[in-house]
Formats: structure tokens, sequence, C-alpha cells
């Protein structure tokens, strides 16, 4: 279990690293995030108060790290 969880942290690590070598491949996680917190926060209907369950976005943005093909959070 250590080996995954030292893998996954690497991963991550190096994945930000790409991030900052290149800047402009976090525009669209940028926006997919903000159309998501903004679908989340924007309903119809349900009271004012209420806030929906943000499991599902959060499925969504990992699902679409792992579509990398390289299994890296980010794709640069």
């Amino acid at each position: 279990m250590k080996a995954l969880l030292y893998l996954l942290r690497k991963t991550i690590q190096n994945a930000l690293k790409e991030l900052v070598k290149k800047p402009v491949a976090l525009i669209p996680y940028l926006v997919i995030a903000g159309l998501l917190i903004f679908s989340a926060t924007m309903t119809s209907g349900e009271p004012a108060g209420e806030v929906r369950n943000l499991n599902a976005y959060a499925a969504i943005l990992a699902s679409a790290g792992a579509e990398a093909g390289d299994g890296a959070l980010f794709h640069g």
C-alpha cells in the first residue's frame, strides 16, 4: 500500500511540475472546473440554501485525468 501511495504522490508532484513549466495546460482544467462549479451552484427550482452533492463532479474530473492515457492527473 505504501508503494501505491508513493507512486500517486510522485505522479501528482510531477504533474504539478509540468504545469509550472507549461501553465497553458492548466487553462482547460480551470475552465472545466469553473463550469462544473457554476452548474452545481446554479440550481433551478431548488431552495436557495440547498447545495448539490459534488461527488459526481469530482468523479468526472478524476476520470478526465485518467483519460489522458498515461495515468497522469494533468495532461501537458
